[in-house]
């Protein structure tokens, strides 16, 4: 186990010290004896590496001329369109770091374009940026594609291969282009589940106010209505609110919550970011998550494990698919082209629980009067 590890680690640094030009294209490497004496490894250990890059096309290994750094390493790229907004809760934050891990190890560069300066572009100019950087094709991560946008068109107009790490089922059809998908429904519903599991009967939801305005997470207000009953769950309208991000509007959505005949005894929130204010507005009345109201979040962005207490959510796995994005892009030969559909992948979410849902109801109403106290 040990050797394996060494040669795994062997390689990456090789390959690192390729990738960063510390070995130049057509630089003649010592011969395998003197190579492994300077790495400090056996020659085994040596051989295994240089097979992989040997097979990765890094490397050139003939009998009469030895071992020389490819001459003709030509870098691969990808762009990347920055999307116009990138709010605190851009689901971008998280999918980049996982395009970026995923380009360095399979050695591929980068470029960065901002959304409006990319539209700026006139399409001329546009196919003229793309094709002197030869690009494997485009990262696209926008989401809810109606097809007129201007951002859709500019990408769309080039005619590479292009994966939109962050879509859904409609994107994939209004665009044609590769789609990564979380599967919202799915992984709504499954939070639900869970807060059933946990003994709650009325839960609240917070959901982001979009441009439909009774539409969120891929539910309709009637369709999560439905899925309510379907876990076990009160399925009244009351408990559902659209809101804008702000603190008022979710202070006053919870506000509403708490002076219902029953109240909720879990608020479920369209994103991370609406718990925070939720945080807020219960620590403003005095109410104890989870004892009095059990609280959860959804998309796991970075910092919800840092709340007091740590905030219970959903991951949605975007950093992999960022990460996936770059594999696809890596691969598109073999499904962009003539009478070629390119794929439609789900990545998988998982429930992550943390304090803010950790304790169990055990009536089937929750006395609420202590509650109602502190309104």
């Amino acid at each position: 186990m040990k050797s394996i590890l060494k040669k795994d680690i062997l390689y990456s640094q090789l390959k690192e010290k390729i990738r960063n030009a510390e070995y130049k294209p057509g630089e003649k490497l010592p011969n395998e004896l003197d190579f492994s004496r300077e790495l400090g490894v056996a020659k085994i250990t040596l051989r295994s590496a240089l097979s992989r890059l040997e097979e990765e096309g890094l490397i050139i290994r003939e009998r009469a001329k030895g071992t020389i750094i490819n001459p003709d390493i030509k870098r691969k790229r990808i762009l990347v369109i920055i999307p116009a907004r990138l709010d605190v809760e851009s689901p971008y934050h998280v999918i980049l770091p996982g395009i970026e891990e995923k380009a360095r190890d399979l050695n591929i560069e980068l470029e960065k374009c901002q959304n409006a300066f990319f539209c700026e572009l006139e399409n001329k100019s546009r196919k003229e940026f793309i094709s002197s950087g030869k690009f494997l094709g485009i990262i696209f991560p926008e989401g809810t594609i109606l097809g007129h946008e201007e951002s859709f068109l500019a990408v769309k107009s080039i005619g590479l291969p292009t994966v939109m790490p962050h879509a859904n089922y409609k994107d994939y059809i209004t665009t044609g282009f590769a789609c990564i998908y979380p599967d919202e429904r799915k992984a709504f519903a499954d939070a639900l589940k869970y807060l059933a599991e946990k003994g709650h009967v009325s839960v609240a939801t917070v959901f982001n106010k979009t441009l439909t305005e009774n539409y969120s997470r891929s539910y309709s207000l009637n369709e999560y209505l439905e899925t309510l009953k379907k876990t076990g769950l009160t399925g009244a309208k009351e408990l559902v609110s659209y809101c804008a991000y702000n603190r008022e509007d979710v202070k006053k959505a919870v506000h509403g919550f708490l002076k219902l005949g029953t109240i909720p005894t879990a608020i479920l929130c369209g994103s991370d970011f609406y718990a925070l204010h939720v945080y807020e507005v219960l620590k403003e009345l005095n109410i104890e998550i989870p004892k009095q109201m059990a609280v959860m979040g959804y998309a796991n962005y970075p910092g919800g494990r840092f709340f007091t207490p740590s905030l219970s959510t959903v991951d949605l796995s975007m950093k992999k698919a960022g990460e996936t994005a770059v594999e696809l892009l890596d691969k598109s030969s073999q499904w962009w082209g003539d009478e070629k559909s390119p794929p439609f992948i789900t990545v998988e979410h998982e429930i992550i629980a943390r304090e803010s849902t950790n304790t169990i109801r055990t009536e089937k109403i929750f006395l609420n009067q202590k509650i109602k106290g502190a309104l």
